[in-house]
């Protein structure tokens, strides 16, 4: 990688044990909480929304955090992938109903973070107009008009120099 995409996964790292930090005292606190407020259904619808916060912040760090990882390529369910995005890309949307997906796809090896950053490549001019619909196939997931393949082709390697 490039020292300064090396530099910035880094950070990203260090930002997202941090937030996890966080996250885990907020969810302390609530389980105290909690244990305090049986029997006040107010108290606890609160609670409830609290850690449904919680772990909507919580995805959506994930997802974030996907994209500054070193490349990879995993088999899995390409829903799998694409579900991993959908807090980002709702965020995205700012106030568009949230993304959707259709479709369905075989486990197959997927190229992260390089799928997540095509996707959302091409997912935000979509998002700037409208809901987001994402469909997947067995070749990759469309989005608006282009689909996006789960694992394009390594680049080929060059031939080693003449005479090593």
């Amino acid at each position: 990688m490039h020292p300064a995409a090396d530099s910035l996964a880094e950070a990203m790292r260090a930002a997202q044990h941090a937030a996890n930090n966080l996250m885990l005292g907020v969810q302390g606190n609530l389980e105290l909480l909690r244990g305090g407020a049986e029997g006040d259904e107010r108290a606890l619808l609160r609670i409830r929304r609290a850690e449904a916060s919680l772990a909507a912040l919580r995805a959506l760090i994930a997802g974030m955090a996907g994209l500054f990882a070193p490349p990879s390529r995993i088999v899995q369910p390409p829903r799998q992938a694409v579900e991993s995005l959908l807090p980002l890309l709702a965020a995205l949307g700012r106030g568009h109903p949230a993304p959707t997906v259709t479709g369905d796809a075989p486990e197959q090896e997927v190229a992260r973070p390089a799928f997540d950053l095509a996707l959302l490549q091409a997912a935000i001019p979509v998002l700037a107009g409208g809901p987001l619909q994402l469909v997947l196939t067995p070749q990759g997931v469309v989005v608006g008009r282009v689909c996006i393949p789960y694992a394009p082709p390594a680049a080929p390697r060059p031939p080693p120099p003449a005479g090593v």
